[in-house]
C-alpha cells in the first residue's frame, strides 16, 4: 500500500515515485512558484458521494521545463554527446538478447556488435518518440500488460531495445540503463517533441498526511548547483537579478550573481579586471561548477576578454566568457566629442555599460539620453601587441541608478506594473547569459 507520485505530460508518466518524491529531481522542472493549490476538487465530478479534497500540484509548461533543463546543461546536444560516449555501455540489451534466445555468456560481444551495426543517436531518439507519442494519448505501462496495441510492435533494433526496456520496467529507461545514462536527458528528448504549451505536472495531493504532515514539508529545494555569473559591479548585479526575476521567473533560481559584499560589510573590487582575475582562479582551481563571466560591452571589457583568452587559451567546458550584446540604441548614441559638442556615434563595444540596456523611462531625462563622455585612451598589452582605444562612460550614472532603485521598490510593492516590452534590450542581454552554454 502506498501513494503513487508521477511526473506527467498528458497521459505519459515520465518519472515515478512510491510514497515520496525526489525534491532535487522535481527541482529541475519546477520552482515553488509552480505549486498550484485548488480547493474542493473531486476525482470524479459526477460522484455525489465523493468527498472533495484540496489538490496540491506542481504545474508548468513544457516550454518552461525545457528552458530550465537547458540552463542546467540537459540540452539535446549534450544528450547526444553523452549517448555517443556511453552507448556501448548504456543500452539495455537484456530483453533483446533474451527474446532472440542468444547465449548470455556472450552478452558483451553481442551488445557491442549489434550496437555498432544498428544503433545511432537519431535512430534511438526516433524509437523513444514512437513509444512516448503513444504514451501521451494512452499511457505507457507495458510492464503491466501481457497484450499490447499492435502499433507498438518493434520494427527496428532501437524499437526492440526501447520496447523490451519498457516491458521489463526495471533497471533502464526507454532503453538506457539508469546508471549509465541520466534519464533526465531522455525526458529532455521527449519534451522536445511535445507541444510547448502542454502542461507538465505532478500531483502530490495524496502525499499530504501520508509521508508528509503538511504541504510546507513538500516545498522544493533550490538546485544543488547554480550557474555562477560574474559581473563588473554591484549595480550590474542588482539590475540583472531584478530583470531575470521578472522576465524569466522560472529560471531565476538557477543563477547566482556573485556578490561584491560580505555580511560583515567588507567589499571586494569590481570591474573588468576583477572578472578576469576571478575567472583565472576558477580555471586553475579546476572547479566543476558552471561559471559565466560577462563583461560590459565597452573598451575595458573587450580588452579584458582578449587578455583572458591570450593568457588561458581554450577555456574548460564549464566556463563561458561573453560580453553584453550590441544593441540598436547604441548605433547612433549621443557622445561628447573632444570639442565639447554632442555628436551621434556608434558606442557598441566602446561604452555600453548596464545602464544603456535599461528602459528609456529610467535612462532618459525628459527626451534626452545621458551622453557618453570619453575618458582617457586605454592602453593594453597582449603579448607583443599593444592596443590603444578610448573608453567611454555614461553620464548621470548616479541619477540613473537612483531611478532604477525607486522603480524596483515600486514594482516589488505592486505600485507599478513591470512591462516586458519596456525591457527588450535587457532581455537580449539576459538571453546571452541563458544561452551561454547552449552552443
Amino acid at each position: 500500500m502506498g501513494v503513487d507520485v508521477e511526473l506527467k505530460v498528458q497521459n505519459l508518466s515520465l518519472l515515478y515515485w512510491k510514497s515520496y518524491f525526489d525534491k532535487n529531481a522535481l527541482g529541475m522542472f519546477f520552482t515553488d512558484n509552480d505549486l498550484v493549490i485548488t480547493e474542493n476538487v473531486k476525482y470524479d465530478a459526477e460522484d455525489s458521494d465523493e468527498e472533495p479534497h484540496t489538490e496540491y500540484k506542481y504545474s508548468t509548461t513544457v516550454q518552461k521545463a525545457i528552458s530550465r533543463l537547458d540552463c542546467l546543461g540537459y540540452t539535446i546536444k549534450n544528450a547526444e554527446l553523452e549517448f555517443n560516449k556511453n552507448k556501448y555501455r548504456c543500452l539495455d540489451y537484456f530483453g533483446v538478447i533474451y527474446h532472440l534466445k542468444k547465449n548470455f555468456d556472450d552478452y558483451d560481444e553481442i551488445q557491442e556488435e549489434r550496437t555498432r551495426k544498428y544503433v545511432t543517436f537519431s535512430k534511438w531518439c526516433n524509437s523513444v518518440w514512437k513509444y512516448a507519442r503513444y504514451g501521451l494519448g494512452n499511457g505507457l505501462y507495458l510492464h503491466f500488460k501481457d497484450e499490447y496495441d499492435p502499433c507498438l510492435t518493434p520494427k527496428t533494433e532501437c524499437d526492440r531495445i526501447v520496447f523490451r526496456s519498457l516491458k521489463r520496467g526495471e533497471n533502464s529507461y526507454f532503453g538506457c540503463l539508469y546508471d549509465e545514462f541520466n534519464p533526465i536527458y531522455t525526458i529532455r528528448i521527449i519534451l522536445e517533441k511535445c507541444d510547448p504549451n502542454d502542461e507538465l505536472s505532478v500531483d502530490i495531493s495524496e502525499m499530504v498526511g501520508w509521508t508528509y504532515s503538511s504541504i510546507d514539508e513538500m516545498r522544493l529545494e533550490e538546485p544543488n548547483e547554480k550557474t555562477i555569473v560574474l559581473v563588473e559591479g554591484t549595480n550590474d548585479k542588482a539590475i540583472l537579478e531584478f530583470a531575470l526575476q521578472n522576465i524569466y521567473p522560472h529560471l531565476y533560481d538557477l543563477y547566482y550573481f556573485m556578490d561584491f559584499e560580505l555580511d560583515s560589510g567588507k567589499k571586494r573590487k569590481g570591474g573588468a579586471d576583477a572578472i578576469l582575475i576571478n575567472l583565472k582562479a576558477f580555471v586553475y582551481s579546476k572547479l566543476r561548477s558552471r561559471f559565466i563571466g560577462i563583461f560590459d560591452n565597452d573598451t575595458a571589457g573587450k580588452h579584458a576578454m582578449k587578455r583572458l583568452m591570450f593568457d588561458i587559451g581554450d577555456l574548460p567546458e564549464n566556463i563561458r566568457v561573453i560580453s553584453y550584446p550590441n544593441i540598436q540604441r547604441a548605433n547612433r548614441y549621443p557622445t561628447v566629442g573632444m570639442n565639447g559638442k554632442v555628436v551621434l556615434d556608434n558606442v557598441n563595444g566602446r561604452a555600453c555599460s548596464i545602464e544603456l540596456y535599461l528602459p528609456e523611462f529610467l535612462l532618459k531625462n525628459g527626451n534626452e539620453y545621458p551622453s557618453i563622455e570619453w575618458e582617457s585612451r586605454m592602453k593594453t598589452k597582449i603579448g607583443n601587441e599593444e592596443i590603444q582605444e578610448y573608453q567611454g562612460a555614461v553620464s548621470r550614472k548616479t541619477e540613473i541608478e537612483n531611478n532604477f532603485k525607486e522603480y524596483k521598490k515600486e514594482v516589488e510593492k505592486g505600485m507599478k506594473h513591470f512591462d516586458i516590452n519596456d525591457w527588450l534590450e535587457m532581455k537580449k542581454l539576459l538571453d546571452s547569459i541563458i544561452y551561454a552554454f547552449h552552443a
